[in-house]
């Protein structure tokens, strides 16, 4: 059995470097047992930008978003350090040892930020590098023991739409990679 970790990051920037945080979405997965775990923080803005900054072009992109979308920016109350521990707790107490991956859907984007604000914060992160993985790996690795054994299975972004809500969208990658590990596995006992 293994723990998959699916993390989300919605964010006031692009650029992995820089840009502050404005929400995080957990997802604690189990192969043999679904999410057993998930938990969202929005960022308060003031705290955010201690650790990031705002980029015009992206503050003008979540304009355009739906309202639900936006409330994350503007209704933040949790603090990045705070936040931090939770997520190291949270880990903890659902894995054991190392036995765990963290999956992102670009994890040189989500746990690259993540990374450097445990470094600002002073911090010890809870995983490894050699533990990150890249969602888009899997979907394509999965998909194409489906393809091959003629199992037609949808994309990701068919089967879930991207919601821009780091909670939704954790919680959607972890049950995707989940659905589509069994799909593959089904697909290699033919």
């Amino acid at each position: 059995m293994q723990t998959i970790i699916s993390i989300d990051l919605e964010t006031r920037g692009q650029n992995p470097a820089t840009c502050a945080i404005a929400s995080i979405g957990l997802a604690i997965a189990k192969t043999d047992g679904g999410i057993v775990h998930d938990a969202t923080w929005w960022i308060d803005l003031n705290d955010a930008l201690k650790y990031g900054e705002e980029e015009p072009e992206t503050m003008v992109w979540w304009a355009k978003q739906s309202q639900e979308a936006q409330r994350q920016l503007h209704e933040g109350t949790f603090l990045i350090s705070n936040v931090l521990l939770e997520i190291n707790d949270r880990i903890k107490a659902f894995t054991e040892h190392n036995n765990f991956i963290i999956v992102a859907r670009a994890p040189n984007f989500d746990c690259t930020i993540l990374s450097r604000h445990y470094v600002a914060a002073d911090i010890e992160q809870p995983w490894k590098y050699w533990q990150e993985r890249d969602h888009r790996t899997f979907e394509e690795a999965y998909r194409s023991v489906c393809v091959a054994a003629g199992i037609n299975y949808p994309s990701y972004k068919q089967a879930y739409p991207v919601q821009h809500n780091a909670l939704g969208d954790a919680r959607n990658q972890a049950l995707y990679l989940l659905h589509i590990q069994q799909m593959a596995a089904m697909a290699t006992r033919k």
